[in-house]
C-alpha cells in the first residue's frame, strides 16, 4: 500500500462548520485528488504535510507512518521529509532564486549565504534556472517561479511530493510543458506524488489513479 490514510477534522467559521472525512487506500504511485474549489482538497494537503493536525486519523505513505492520533503520534512538518508545492508557490520575496531553492537545506538560517552549494547548483541546472540564480521572485515569470518552487521541494530528496493545484496560475501551453516536466521528474526521483487539481488534463498526464473530493468526502473515481 502506498497511500493509506484516514483524516477527520472540522473547520469552524462564524456561519459554517466544514467537516472533512478523507479516507484513501491506494497502491498507485501517482495519485490525484480532483474536485471543486472549497471541497476540501487543499485542507487534505495541509493535513498530509503536517501543517494541520486532524481531530482524529492516521497516515502512512509508502510504508512510513507519519501520524496516528490514537497513539498520540503526529509528526511535525519539518520531520516528514515531504516536498510540498503550493498553488501560489510561497516563494520568499526577500530571497534570490538560488536562496529560495536552498531554503530547505538551510531552514532556520537567519542570513542565507549568497554562495551556491553543489546541490543548489544541480537543481538550478536541472530546472534551467542558472542564469536567474541572483534574481528575486518579482523579477521572474510564473513558469520560472513554478520551477523554483519545484526545485525547492525536491532538493531535500523527499520521500513523497505533494502538489497543490500547481498549474492554476499558468497559461495552457505552459501547463502542458510543466505537466510533462513533473512527470519526468517523478520518474527520475522514483517517489510517490499526490496531486491536487480541478483539471482532468492534469490527471491524464500525472495520475495512475483518481479520487474525487466532494463536500469533504473522498471517494475513489478511476484508475
Amino acid at each position: 500500500m502506498i497511500f493509506d490514510f484516514h483524516l477527520h477534522t472540522q473547520i469552524r467559521t462564524k456561519s459554517h462548520t466544514f467537516t472533512l472525512n478523507a479516507t484513501c487506500q491506494s497502491h498507485a504511485k501517482r495519485l490525484a485528488i480532483i474536485g471543486a474549489s472549497g471541497s476540501g482538497k487543499s485542507l487534505t494537503v495541509q493535513l498530509l504535510a503536517g501543517l494541520l493536525k486532524p481531530l482524529s486519523g492516521s497516515l502512512k505513505i509508502n510504508g512510513k507512518c507519519y501520524g496516528d492520533t490514537a497513539q498520540k503520534y503526529w509528526l511535525p512538518p519539518q520531520q516528514r521529509e515531504m516536498g510540498v508545492m503550493f498553488q501560489d508557490y510561497a516563494l520568499f520575496p526577500h530571497l534570490t532564486v538560488a536562496q529560495n531553492i536552498a531554503f530547505g537545506l538551510h531552514a532556520g538560517v537567519r542570513n542565507p549565504s549568497q554562495h551556491i552549494d553543489t546541490q543548489t547548483e544541480k537543481w538550478l541546472n536541472r530546472m534551467q534556472l542558472s542564469h536567474l540564480a541572483a534574481h528575486y521572485p518579482h523579477q521572474i515569470s510564473g513558469g520560472q517561479k513554478q520551477r523554483v518552487a519545484l526545485a525547492r521541494a525536491c532538493i531535500t530528496q523527499p520521500r513523497c511530493l505533494l502538489l497543490d493545484e500547481p498549474f492554476s496560475a499558468l497559461d495552457t501551453d505552459l501547463r502542458q510543458q510543466m505537466r510533462l516536466e513533473i512527470a519526468d521528474l517523478q520518474r527520475e526521483l522514483d517517489i510517490p506524488i499526490l496531486l491536487i487539481t480541478h483539471d482532468g488534463a492534469d490527471c491524464e498526464v500525472l495520475a495512475d489513479e483518481i479520487w474525487r473530493m466532494e463536500q469533504g468526502e473522498l471517494r475513489f473515481q478511476a484508475a
